[in-house]
């Protein structure tokens, strides 16, 4: 008898601590912000590169191809499109490559020559960035940029006055586009083609292209 009370009493104690209040872990830092959680739900979204490059059938584009080359067939782009097999596909938000690193831009930038302005693809009036945008509101779809931080056409890239063009662009499509979800850049930087607008093998851009990244910071 006095076995079994000592049973029961030891089966109360543990089920008195199972019920009690048991403390969070502390937590590992640095804690995700409420951006990084909003951008963790959307599981996925498509990355669209197309511009100078999709004509020269290139991956990355030196910078140098003549603005004629670019000529959609028919004339035309059917942006929306896009957006459509991009929901109908279970994304959630779509980033279309504003610049890739031939320095060619989607939008009629004024801070360069080298754009859809000069094209005669809508007679110098189109600009892609605006009809993707203007596609995923209608289909609620988020819309993202990147904007490549190499340029090989702009002929003070690794200089300070590249960096001061590449912050202006930033701030012109951030004032265009304030409800970007996300702004994308990557590291490529080369080590041999085009630079500056001139065919050359110039290792020392590499390092001073990673200036221009700390000095973005």
């Amino acid at each position: 008898m006095r076995t079994r009370k000592l049973f029961l009493a030891a089966l109360l104690l543990m089920a008195g601590r199972a019920g009690a209040q048991v403390a969070a872990p502390a937590p590992v830092y640095p804690l995700p912000s409420p951006e990084h959680m909003e951008w963790q739900r959307l599981e996925q979204y498509a990355m669209i590169c197309f511009g100078m490059s999709t004509f020269n059938d290139l991956e990355w584009g030196y910078g140098d191809t003549p603005l004629e080359r670019f000529a959609p067939i028919g004339g035309e782009i059917d942006a929306e499109q896009w957006v459509e097999v991009c929901k109908k596909s279970g994304m959630k938000g779509l980033l279309i490559v504003a610049k890739h690193h031939d320095g060619f831009c989607l939008w009629p930038s004024k801070y360069t020559d080298y754009s859809v302005k000069n094209t005669s693809w809508r007679q110098g009036k189109g600009d892609l960035l605006d009809d993707i945008h203007k596609a995923c509101q209608k289909h609620g779809m988020k819309f993202a940029l990147y904007l490549s931080p190499w340029d090989r056409h702009h002929a003070q890239y690794g200089k300070k006055e590249y960096v001061e063009y590449f912050h202006k662009q930033i701030r012109e499509l951030m004032e265009r586009y304030p409800d970007t979800f996300e702004y994308w850049f990557d590291g490529a930087n080369g080590g041999d083609g085009y630079y500056g607008g001139a065919r050359e093998n110039h290792q020392r851009y590499c390092s001073e292209s990673n200036d221009i990244r700390r000095n973005m910071r």
